[in-house]
């Protein structure tokens, strides 16, 4: 199964969250699981903000493209 992200075209698929052209990015993929939609991340050790928890602008990234490909998908 394609996620959404892997239908955006070339012109918006750099995004450092989602975008399947940027080799640094974190390369989320967002997923239908019903009527819902998924996207799983485990952060790595380098994502911390303070020991054992994940930093606020990966969390702010996270939700900003998961909602970006929900948003997509229910368009089409």
């Amino acid at each position: 199964m394609k996620a959404f992200q892997d239908y955006y075209p070339q012109n918006v698929a750099h995004c450092y969250g989602c975008g399947s052209l940027n080799a640094h990015g974190h390369q989320i993929k967002t997923y239908w699981d019903g009527d819902e939609t998924v996207t799983r991340f485990a952060p790595e050790p380098y994502h911390t903000s303070v020991p054992g928890f994940a930093y606020g602008g990966l969390i702010a990234s996270l939700i900003d493209c998961h909602s970006t490909g929900t948003a997509a998908a229910a368009m089409y």
